[in-house]
């Protein structure tokens, strides 16, 4: 299958201010320990999503009419909408704050396939997720990568193709686990950087 990785970073002026993050779909949905299953109506493609942070939320499903409905108000759709609404999944944090991360994984593929394992891995500056022999990482807040930051690559690990997301424009130093240093010149409006990593501590630099 293939995977997308949706972060949103998300501050509000009020810790009590409700915040959703819904996915809209035709697809009768199926809610999961950990998201939600949607299977398409001809049965030859599915997704899986999972709901990685925040942990705590509460999962509602509105269909037809109650789409068009926030926190109980009802709205008229700006068009003329078809018969077939669809659904609205919304995920809500249960707890109140004022800065919310919601990290979601979906996987889509033919069929319905076994998804792909993977692990996530939260740094001080970001997260790091590990798909089989790839490497996604990406940066908190609203910004790019600024600073310095480390990443460990498990013993065990086969060697992986790493995507550094969200790097700042301008030169980075990468320090492999021997102590090999090399410098990657990373272009604005892509930000992002791709090499292969061993097992161990990385060090990236901003120069």
């Amino acid at each position: 299958p293939a995977m997308v990785v949706v972060l949103d970073d998300l501050e509000t002026s009020q810790p009590e201010y409700k915040r959703h993050w819904q996915l809209n779909t035709r697809a009768v949905p199926t809610v999961t320990e950990k998201g939600v299953h949607l299977e398409m109506a001809n049965g030859k493609s599915s997704l899986e999503m999972e709901m990685l942070t925040p942990s705590d939320c509460e999962v509602m499903v509105l269909s037809g009419q109650d789409t068009l409905t926030v926190d109980g108000q009802q709205f008229l759709a700006p068009y003329d909408t078809p018969d077939d609404l669809g659904h609205r999944i919304q995920f809500t944090p249960k707890s109140e704050s004022r800065h919310t991360v919601f990290l979601a994984v979906m996987q889509v593929g033919e069929g319905v396939p076994e998804p792909l394992p993977y692990v996530c891995r939260e740094m001080p500056e970001g997260y790091a997720l590990f798909v089989k022999d790839r490497l996604l990482v990406m940066p908190k807040g609203n910004g790019f990568f600024q600073k310095d930051f480390t990443l460990e690559i498990p013993e065990g690990t086969e060697k992986c193709n790493a995507c550094l997301s969200g790097l700042a424009a301008g030169k980075w130093e990468v320090v492999s686990p021997d102590g090999t240093a090399s410098v990657l010149t990373v272009s604005a409006g892509k930000n992002a950087a791709f090499l292969s990593m061993t097992p161990g501590t990385w060090k990236v630099r901003k120069k």
